[in-house]
């Protein structure tokens, strides 16, 4: 029997050296798995921050967009704009014939003035012929 305790004792020890390699094998493991955990707890962190910067990007983009919409909502439309466009064309025309009618007006009296003014020195003509002694 000692011979088969010393066999026993033998595989133990052997088992007991095969479970320190083991453990020592998981001890690697786990400190492999605590930096894996440090690095994510840090990428984690680093993602929080970008996300944090996001959210404000973000917000200042929908600030922007909304002074974008308050400043078209303030802008004419095309349709507007050509209508005023054409309002405008329209009184410059009315403008523009009541400036041709004035120098139609103002041709035709001067054509008038000209034969009241003919005619006025032809009578002057005339009165001082007849004023004027015969000799």
């Amino acid at each position: 029997m000692t011979n088969e305790l010393r066999g026993d004792v033998k595989r133990l020890k052997n088992d007991v050296s095969v479970l320190k390699t083991d453990v020592s094998s998981i001890k690697t493991d786990v400190s492999v798995l605590k930096t894996d955990v440090s690095i994510l707890k840090s990428d984690v962190s680093n993602l929080k921050a970008d996300l944090k910067d996001v959210r404000s990007v973000n917000r200042g983009m929908a600030g922007a967009i909304l002074d974008l919409q308050e400043k078209q909502a303030g802008l004419a439309t095309r349709k507007e704009l050509v209508a005023f466009k054409d309002e405008i064309l329209k009184r410059m025309d009315g403008f523009t014939a009541l400036l041709e009618d004035s120098r139609t007006r103002w041709a035709v009296q001067s054509d008038v003035l000209l034969r009241h003014h003919n005619l006025l020195d032809s009578h002057d003509q005339r009165l001082t012929r007849i004023e004027t002694p015969r000799a």
